[in-house]
């Protein structure tokens, strides 16, 4: 926008929603165990990959190793 140019009938729709839209229920990865998380890195969603990805660093815990290992192969 250019400062002059700006009316109120050039406005942006920025999201249109319907009346009620579906609301996603709360997670917290940080609550899964282990073994959840590495499921997690098969998920189709970058996100959650990445997600499990970085707890799965922060919590270094080598039991996950076997399973990160067959993931590999």
């Amino acid at each position: 926008n250019y400062a002059g140019r700006v009316t109120p009938d050039t406005g942006r729709v920025y999201r249109l929603t319907g009346p009620t839209p579906p609301r996603q229920a709360a997670f917290d990865y940080g609550k899964l165990p282990t073994q959840s998380l590495v499921a997690l890195l098969k998920h189709p969603n970058k996100w959650h990959r990445q997600t499990a990805q970085r707890l799965l660093a922060d919590r270094r815990d080598r039991s996950a190793l076997p399973a990160l290992r067959q993931l590999l192969r």
